[in-house]
């Protein structure tokens, strides 16, 4: 009577150097936004944003009521460009009268000459005393009127120059005022997004107050534990990091000792500056390690105890019949196979002489070393 054997499905076994990939779980460890304050107390006057909002650098958050503090401003405004305007017109004048001192001069000298010509000739007496009377005359109305401009040039110079320290102290006023009323409102410090808005319009809030938080643009750290097995095939060496669902930068930076709930752990280090990660929530990411030399891409059934497989040896004369062999293997973690929809473990099979070629496919209860199964 012909013995009943097994029969089994078998896999054809490929090596290469193939790069193990761990699934963990990340969380956001520092803050992850930015906190607001405001600079002085009062009442809120207007809240600008929402949660979720989307803001830009120097964008108006809130504000504080401002109402004497504006009026106080628009009042100073107008009393510098009075200040200002009456410069302007001086500077103007000014201007008239420098001409006039120039002509003046001009007619004075002509009048000087004209004067010392007759003094010279009446001297001589070959001029009458009523016509040098009158060149003295002329000489001297020229003389005063002369002295009377650059008077009226020396005052005006003077009231330009009370104009000019009265602008500078009205424009320093302004400018103090200007800062106050910006410091009763809050801006954003960067590109970002509105996390949590903590104050409503009416409330009043002393000077400091936590009033919005805002995830801006900047590196963030995410934390992930990890198992003592997964610890020794990260210690391997890592090749890169990347979100499972998302295209945003991530970086490993290392592993580090960690203690949760009381007891010692790992915490896999990452960085990263995406500007939609938020605190609090949690996030798959992707370990890609580096390639382990002759490995097998293998499922998880053709694994058995989670220490080996089982390797295929001939049988002298009977092509179909083949002998189970143990071969012990070390799996560093897996790659999905987009073909079969399913991960296959990464493995290394430990065994210093010829490595087998074909394995157990199919999985058999009490398989063991040295059964004979029939290949399909």
């Amino acid at each position: 009577m012909q013995a009943q054997y097994r029969t089994i499905k078998t896999a054809k076994l490929v090596y290469n150097d193939y790069s193990p990939v761990l699934r963990l779980i990340a969380e956001v460890e520092n803050p992850g936004f930015t906190a607001i304050h405001v600079n002085r107390p009062g009442r809120v006057d207007k809240v600008f944003v929402r949660p979720s909002e989307k803001v830009k650098i120097g964008q108006k958050l809130a504000c504080l009521t401002t109402e004497h503090q504006v009026l106080d401003l628009k009042i100073r405004k107008h009393e510098c460009d009075m200040l200002h305007s009456q410069l302007s017109s001086a500077k103007k004048e000014r201007s008239r009268l420098s001409e006039q001192v120039k002509h003046s001069e001009e007619m004075l000298a002509n009048s000087q000459k004209k004067y010392q010509r007759a003094e010279q000739i009446y001297k001589k007496k070959h001029l009458s005393a009523q016509q040098f009377e009158r060149e003295k005359s002329t000489f001297l109305s020229e003389k005063s009127k002369h002295h009377s401009i650059e008077s009226q040039l020396e005052k005006l110079d003077h009231r330009m120059e009370e104009l000019a320290l009265q602008i500078q102290k009205c424009d320093a006023t302004v400018k103090k005022q200007e800062i106050a009323l910006k410091d009763s409102c809050i801006y954003s410090p960067g590109d970002g997004q509105v996390v949590e808005v903590l104050i409503a319009p009416g409330a009043m809030i002393g000077s400091g107050t936590d009033a919005i938080h805002i995830s801006t643009k900047g590196p963030k750290e995410l934390h992930s534990m990890v198992l003592s097995s997964q610890l020794e095939q990260i210690q391997r060496g890592v090749k890169s990091a990347r979100f499972a669902d998302k295209n945003w930068p991530l970086t490993y930076k290392g592993v580090v000792d960690a203690h949760t709930a009381g007891r010692k752990g790992f915490e896999v280090i990452f960085g990263s500056d995406a500007d939609s990660i938020f605190q609090g929530q949690a996030y798959d990411v992707f370990l890609e390690l580096l390639a382990v030399k002759k490995s097998l891409l293998i499922p998880s059934e053709m694994i058995y105890h989670d220490r080996f497989i089982y390797g295929l040896e001939p049988v002298i004369g009977s092509p179909k019949m083949k002998t189970l062999k143990k071969y012990p293997v070390t799996c560093f973690g897996y790659q999905w196979n987009k073909m079969l929809k399913k991960r296959l473990n990464v493995c290394q099979v430990d065994h210093k002489g010829p490595l087998p070629n074909l394995a157990l496919k199919t999985r058999l209860e009490g398989a063991m070393g040295g059964m004979l199964v029939e290949v399909e």
